[in-house]
This record gives C-alpha cells, structure tokens and sequence, in this order.
C-alpha cells in the first residue's frame, strides 16, 4: 500500500511537471491546490505552486509558498532562484539579495544564481558589484549575448566607457543581427568620441529594428491563428482544429498546437512525428525537446 501510495504520489508530480513544462499553468495550479489539501505542509508541493504561479506572472501569489517552501527546508536551486526572483518582482530588493546570497552559499557559483544577481545589482544601479558578478558570468557562459549586454550596461553604468565598449562589441560578434547590442554599441562609440563607428552602427541597428517590427507583426498574425486552433480544441472541435492548424505555414509553435490536436484526436504517432519536426525547425529549443519526450514516454505506457 506505502509503496502504492509513494508511486502514486511520483506520477502526479510527474504530470504537474509536464503541464509546466508546456505552459499550463492553470491546470497545473489546479492539481497542487487539490495535492495541498491533503499535504498542506508539503514542502515539495509549495514550491511548485509558488512556481507555477509565478510562471504565470503572480509574483504576490507566488511570494507565500514559495517563501514557506523554503522554511520547510526546500532550498534547491531552482525554488530559491524563483523566490529570489519574486521577492525582486515584489519590491523587496534586500531579501531578495539575501536569498540569492544564501542560495550561492548553498550551491555554489551556479550559473543562474550569478547572474541573477549580477542584474539585481544593476537594476539598483549598483554597478560595480554588478560588474564584479556579471563579469563571473560571462566567464561561466562566455557565449552568451544577454550576460555580456548586461556586463556592458554595468561596465558603462560604473564608468568604465572603453570596457563597455569591448563588451558590446563581444555581443554583436556572437550576434550581429542582434538590434540592442548595436545600439549600445553606437551609444557608447559616440561617448568615447567614435562618432563616425558610431553612424554606422546606429544605421545598422535602425536597419535590424525595422525588420525585427515587420517580423514581430508577422509572428503576431501566425500566433492569432494558432490561438484559434486551440480555442477550436478546448471547444472539442478537434476535426476542425485540426483542419485548420493543418493548413498554417509549418513553424515550430503550429507544429506544437498541431501535436496536441493529434493527440487528442487519439493519433499518438502523428503528434509525435509533429513534434520531432517543431524539434528540426527550433532544434535550440529545449522546451520542444521536452515535450517531444514526454510524448514518447507516454505513448510507451499505453497498453
């Protein structure tokens, strides 16, 4: 029975798991408020509802459990980065710092927790400890465009013009079509009397904006009529879900929507090949890959 019970318990987180992984934040919700009613003080629990909540940008909802999570003793990574988190998006800058320090202390130099940090601090304005972790953070990812457009905000906000010019340059060398770093790039060549480089760039990253607004208008029609096939699926129209999302230009969200359909038309290889083909599209993607396998386990599972 113990056994039975433990088994039970795994699966449902299992599935708690798989709902956030695809953004169903709502439902996942749903079944720890259900799982909290008979183990309110589960700590395990707490720190997934906070998570959830805050997923779905509740930061004043996410901040109890999650802060109760980590009493009970629930410090992983991942819980004491979302609180960290939430405390920052609730205004609560000192514990936030606290939390985040305490969670360094407990895992070390991870990643995430540095460069959380590090953004922190500059969102403070308190540049030179910024700096100081953003800097740890480029070295932990040192092909990672976001850490060095942070560190060259940093850099610029501490004073050091010349430094933030090196790391903006760094992040339009790993991504040249990337209109921010061109602009921080052009900003800081004209404060350093560049102003010729300066033209350049700054035409450069009005050219990378314009198409970035076309490509943003684009996306948000394709997404329009994707959000339409689901609506279609939570109305149990899955023919004409199907139909529809069927007949949209093959991109890695359509296919995802596209899987589903299939699924819950019960065609469990069709929504699999869906899913390796949104994996080909986006294969940097880890999300599609996660679904892409919680999709094989489960077609494993059926009798």
């Amino acid at each position: 029975m113990a056994f039975t019970m433990v088994r039970a318990a795994a699966a449902q987180e299992g599935e708690i798991l798989k709902l956030l992984e695809q953004g169903e934040t709502e439902a996942a919700e749903s079944l720890l408020v259900t799982a909290l009613e008979q183990k309110p003080e589960s700590p395990r629990l707490l720190a997934l509802l906070g998570t959830a909540r805050y997923l779905d940008r509740r930061y004043l909802a996410a901040e109890d459990p999650l802060r109760r999570a980590v009493e009970l003793g629930q410090r992983d990574l991942s819980t004491q980065y979302y609180l960290t988190s939430t405390l920052w998006e609730n205004g609560r800058m000192e514990e936030a710092e606290e939390t985040c320090l305490s969670a360094l202390e407990s895992h070390g130099s991870q990643l995430p927790l540095v460069h959380l940090l590090g953004s922190l601090y500059l969102w403070q304005g308190r540049y030179e400890e910024a700096r100081d972790w953003l800097e740890k953070a480029t070295e932990l990812s040192p092909r990672s465009v976001d850490l060095w457009l942070d560190l060259a905000g940093a850099l610029d906000g501490a004073g050091q013009v010349d430094e933030a010019v090196a790391a903006y340059r760094r992040a339009v060398d790993l991504a040249p079509e990337h209109y921010q770093a061109r602009y921080g790039l052009a900003r800081t060549l004209e404060q350093t009397g560049e102003s010729a480089a300066a033209q350049r760039e700054l035409a450069v990253y009005r050219r990378l904006l314009d198409e970035d607004q076309q490509r943003t208008r684009q996306e948000g029609l394709e997404r329009s009529q994707i959000d339409l096939g689901y609506d279609y699926l939570r109305q149990g129209k899955t023919e004409a879900a199907v139909a529809h999302l069927e007949g949209l230009a093959m991109t890695a969200d359509r296919q995802v929507a596209l899987a589903r359909a299939y699924r819950q038309a019960g065609d469990a290889a069709a929504a699999i090949a869906a899913l390796e083909t949104a994996v080909a599209l986006s294969p940097q993607r880890q999300d599609l890959r996660a679904l892409l396998a919680a999709a094989r386990v489960d077609e494993e599972r059926q009798p």
